[in-house]
């Protein structure tokens, strides 16, 4: 079980192509690929999303939804949480942490030149280095399957302001 949050009118199995996300395809590189973006718990998913926003407005909350995704057969994930990567693949934690995207998009387009279905990493929005990310190319497409959207949950908002110190802020009243 994997989370993604999304936003609301969007579907939750969305891969991108574009060069926002980490590990997207490097751009001029001609690669087909598109990279979907999910938390291996709930917190994950939310800090992801909302951890560079603080405080987070209510109308952002309500515009995104929450969706629980399953895996149905096994994948094969590259994983930088692993420290023996350092001396296998010279990986370094500025790949899935660090601000400069271009070495993290090479490296997903190098994956999924040998047949990876995605990375497992570090959260970057998580100093503590404890929440754990997967980024999963359109290989996986397949053996991803979504449950119906609901609303963030209360009880997560709740977790991330107490953890991360993530403030939603109320809607001001009109006047």
């Amino acid at each position: 079980m994997l989370y993604r949050i999304h936003r609301a009118d969007n579907g939750a199995v969305y891969f991108s192509r574009s060069i926002s996300g980490r590990f997207d395809p490097p751009l001029g590189s001609g690669s087909g690929f598109g990279t979907c973006y999910l938390g291996i718990d709930r917190l994950t998913a939310y800090v992801e999303v909302f951890g560079r926003t603080n405080p987070i407005s209510e109308t952002m909350i309500a515009e995104r939804a929450l969706t629980e995704v399953v895996i149905s057969r096994p994948l094969l994930i590259a994983d930088l949480t692993d420290r023996k990567l350092l001396g296998e693949l010279g990986a370094i934690p500025e790949v899935s942490v660090g601000p400069d995207y271009d070495d993290s998009g090479r490296l997903a387009a190098e994956l999924v030149e040998n047949f990876f279905d995605g990375i497992r990493y570090f959260a970057r929005h998580d100093p503590g280095f404890r929440l754990i990310s997967l980024a999963l190319f359109s290989s996986a497409a397949p053996a991803l399957s979504a449950d119906k959207p609901s609303p963030i949950p209360e009880d997560l908002i709740a977790q991330a302001e107490r953890e991360f110190g993530l403030l939603v802020l109320p809607k001001a009243p009109l006047q």
